[in-house]
């Protein structure tokens, strides 16, 4: 029986499980209500792993029925809520990272740098080509929107450019922007030649005298396609430098109106971190990145401040506990003297009356 509560109290350390003396020497055991052990026979704990936006989660089910089981309490229940708590601030960084990728990839898409592009690819794939770029079937983490954007044509040479508008129409009709469209529109352009690779943009110069460089996007088409963006991925885990950009800095685009005495977008860039962004409340990215840091170091000190508490009331429990049921060395070690000085006691008035009778059988 000393084994067999031992156990449950192992056992009550992982889950919230609750003991019921039968009253014939065994004991049922339940999880919140369900029923764990009854009568000698066990249903069993197993662990089932799950996914949820692509991160695992845990789930724990009775392993005869695999019905889920209510956990409360226990280390299994805190291993559960801290991997929840990790995933929500991991979704929280992911989000804000987006937007913050968006944000600047939509301010480098409108400028240019010191030297214009012969080709250029964009770093996002379009699942579906024929379908409009603002739409789930198009794949695309950051979809434009109704909108249009300006691609230069530049003579190195002489220095001439040519400007030309190029509309991007999204606003939910049969007629809506799509990647083949767009590569259609932008054919049309003198010197410009775009095409489709693995679902994702080139557009090349036709001339090897001639770049290309983009501004005034209004419709942030560029930079959900990837084209003349600073950032690369979708997420933290993702997020980098374009590695065009990377090996190739000229290609910064710090100018809006492509003079090299132009730093006006190079200043949009660096105020993007304290600007409003979309989804931030009105916060702006910095603000918003403190609080999330904040809350996640209250989270730790309250868990902290909480795990002291409990382990307090832990102790006072055990030392009741211990008070009713526990072994006292001692009062043992009294029971062991007493016990001792009884038997010696005995062992004295034996050894007296065997030698009484020794001395009487003498006499007679």
């Amino acid at each position: 029986m000393d084994q067999r509560d031992a156990l449950v109290q192992q056992l009550s350390q992982l889950v919230n499980v609750q003991a019921v003396d039968q009253g014939n020497g065994t004991v049922n055991l339940y999880v919140g209500s369900e029923p764990l052990v009854m009568a000698g026979s066990t249903r069993g704990l197993t662990v089932v792993t799950q996914q949820t936006n692509g991160e695992p989660t845990y789930q724990i089910q009775f392993a005869n029925d695999n019905s889920v089981v209510n956990v409360s309490s226990g280390q299994i229940s805190a291993l559960i809520g801290s991997e929840n708590q990790v995933n929500t601030v991991s979704q929280q960084l992911d989000n804000l990272s987006a937007r913050f990728i968006s944000t600047v990839n939509d301010i480098h898409a409108s400028g240019q740098g010191t030297q214009g592009f012969t080709s250029v690819t964009g770093t996002n794939q379009v699942l579906d080509p024929t379908a409009a770029l603002d739409s789930s079937a198009a794949g695309l983490a950051f979809p434009p929107q109704n909108g249009s954007f300006v691609v230069h044509v530049t003579d190195t040479a002489t220095g001439l450019s040519s400007s030309t508008l190029v509309p991007v129409s999204l606003t939910g009709s049969s007629s809506d922007t799509t990647l083949n469209s767009l590569v259609t529109s932008l054919n049309a352009i003198s010197g410009v030649q775009a095409s489709i690779s693995g679902g994702k943009l080139t557009i090349a110069s036709t001339n090897p005298n001639q770049t290309i460089s983009f501004s005034q996007d209004s419709s942030n088409v560029l930079a959900g396609l990837g084209i003349n963006t600073f950032f690369q991925g979708s997420t933290a885990q993702t997020m980098a430098v374009n590695s065009f950009l990377f090996t190739n800095p000229q290609f910064v685009a710090a100018a809006q109106n492509g003079s090299a005495d132009d730093n006006s977008n190079a200043l949009a860039l660096a105020a993007a971190n304290t600007t409003s962004g979309s989804g931030t409340g009105g916060q702006s990215f910095e603000t918003a990145y403190s609080q999330m840091i904040n809350g996640v170091a209250t989270t730790a000190a309250n868990a902290t401040s909480t795990v002291s508490s409990t382990q307090d009331i832990v102790n006072t429990l055990q030392s009741q506990q211990q008070a009713v049921s526990g072994v006292s060395i001692d009062e043992e070690t009294i029971n062991l003297i007493k016990e001792q000085q009884a038997y010696a006691g005995a062992a004295r008035i034996v050894s007296t009356v065997d030698a009484m009778m020794t001395s009487l059988m003498d006499i007679t």
